[in-house]
């Protein structure tokens, strides 16, 4: 990403699927999402529709976190449950 595209999770928090597509970013790049409600799941969708390289969720409900593996998401993270 650009430095003038913004802080993506400024950008994408507000319209999920415009600002992933409207992001200026070179593909394939990593991108993480902190939650995977409903604007996280969309954003999963989008980026993964426009191209976007590994993309990690971030959540603390399993059942969100297995929404966001069948969108697109590459790794699933719930922050109790697992250790980097």
């Amino acid at each position: 990403m650009q430095l003038g595209s913004g802080c993506v999770s400024g950008t994408l928090s507000s319209s999920g699927s415009r600002g992933a597509a409207g992001a200026t970013y070179r593909r394939p790049i990593g991108i993480s999402l902190g939650g995977a409600g409903t604007i996280g799941l969309m954003v999963v969708a989008t980026l993964k529709a426009y191209g976007a390289g590994e993309i990690i969720v971030t959540d603390f409900q399993a059942k969100r976190l297995q929404l966001a593996q069948e969108l697109g998401a590459d790794y699933v993270l719930n922050p109790p449950a697992n250790t980097i």
